[in-house]
C-alpha cells in the first residue's frame, strides 16, 4: 500500500522511517483482521437471533390469521 512512500524514504536515506512505516502497516492489518473476526462472531449471533425471532413471529401471526383473531 505504501510502496511508493517506502521507496522514496529509502532513496532519501531515511530507512528507519521506511521500516517504521512498513511495521506499522503490518500491525494495522493484523489488528483489523482480529477486529473483523470479532465483528463476524457478534453479527453471526445477532443474525441468528433475528432469524429465529422473525420465524416465530411469522408463525404466530399466520396462526392468528388462520384462526380469525387478527385483522
Amino acid at each position: 500500500m505504501f510502496d511508493g512512500t517506502v521507496a522514496y524514504l529509502q532513496d532519501a536515506g531515511a530507512s528507519d522511517m521506511a521500516e517504521n512505516l512498513v511495521s506499522s502497516e503490518i500491525q494495522r492489518n493484523a489488528q483489523w483482521a482480529v477486529q473483523g473476526d470479532m465483528f463476524v462472531r457478534i453479527v453471526d449471533k445477532l443474525i441468528a437471533l433475528l432469524e429465529s425471532f422473525k420465524s416465530s413471529l411469522l408463525r404466530l401471526l399466520s396462526h392468528m390469521y388462520l384462526m380469525g383473531q387478527c385483522w
